[in-house]
């Protein structure tokens, strides 16, 4: 899962409501807070150049605005291949 990170609570309630071992979050809050709008796109990248998502990888996308904000994608990654 690589979601929007507003607090590493919510990630841990839920993964488990989803039923996703935590290892499987994608996370650097501990390194950059909330990054708002640009938190999917960093952790994206630095899950890729770390070889966590393999090519044919099912990936969540999660996230959440204030308000009723939210949306979520599911993809597999191709790695421009």
């Amino acid at each position: 899962m690589v979601p929007h990170q507003p607090s590493i609570s919510i990630l841990k309630e839920t993964a488990r409501i989803i039923n996703l071992p935590f290892e499987k979050v994608m996370t650097n809050m501990d390194r950059y807070a909330n990054t708002s709008g640009g938190t999917i796109p960093l952790i994206l990248d630095e899950a890729n150049k770390t070889g966590k998502i393999k090519y044919g990888s099912n990936i969540l996308f999660a996230s959440v605005g204030s308000g009723w904000t939210y949306g979520a994608a599911i993809i597999k990654w191709s790695n421009g291949k």
